[in-house]
């Protein structure tokens, strides 16, 4: 059951674009095994799956946990995984490059982690100020959002303006789920990664915090 939850959960929003430009083959290199280890991410369904190195995982949507479990990832060749559930269910997952896998019909991307961590910042005060940093007001040509500390966020573009609240969930070190509600309730979310103080990406759109 449980294997059916989380496989049904990473399939729900169709992913095949991210599939452009991702024929790279894992380098042979690379132990399968250990590259699930990380954040992966299905965006347009606001879902995250956490592997962890002690042998658990995480499934969030919308930043909220719907499934918590234990894992062993065994090795099928360069490129191929079994993941063993708690439960004792196996699922096949593939790598088709180390920053996509497979597994069904569900493709998810890795997220941003550690690596975009400005080296000389620590990092234990980087994760937790990460609700800090994305108040104030971030730009991109004409556009501009405003995170202020009482959960609203406007949004200003091609000369209209509009207004949600937003409730943020950390994922690691450098990166959360934002999202962001509407008037009438209605919720959407996506990944924000940190690739500095002032650098902030947002699905697939990078914004610079106005100066």
């Amino acid at each position: 059951m449980k294997k059916k939850i989380l496989f049904i959960l990473m399939s729900m929003a169709l992913l095949t674009a991210i599939l452009c430009g991702c024929g790279d083959s894992v380098p042979e290199a690379s132990d399968p095994t250990k590259l699930i280890i990380g954040s992966w991410s299905n965006e347009e369904a606001g879902i995250v799956t956490q592997f962890k190195e002690d042998g658990s995982y995480t499934t969030t949507q919308y930043g909220e946990i719907v499934l918590e479990d234990t894992y062993k990832a065994e090795k099928i060749d360069d490129s191929s995984i079994i993941i063993t559930t708690g439960e004792g269910e196996k699922v096949e997952i593939t790598f088709v490059d180390e920053n996509t896998i497979k597994s069904e019909d569900a493709t998810l991307i890795r997220v941003t982690q550690n690596e975009y961590i400005p080296e000389e910042k620590n990092t234990e005060d980087y994760s937790a100020s990460l609700e800090e940093l994305v108040i104030g007001t971030w730009v991109l040509d004409n556009s501009s959002m405003e995170f202020d500390e009482n959960g609203n966020v406007y949004i200003y573009e091609d000369g209209e303006s509009s207004t949600y609240t937003y409730e943020l969930s950390v994922i690691d070190d450098s990166s959360m789920t934002i999202t962001l509600i509407d008037i009438d309730g209605t919720a959407s979310s996506e990944t924000a990664v940190f690739y500095d103080h002032d650098t902030l990406t947002i699905g697939d759109t990078t914004f610079s915090r106005a100066q």
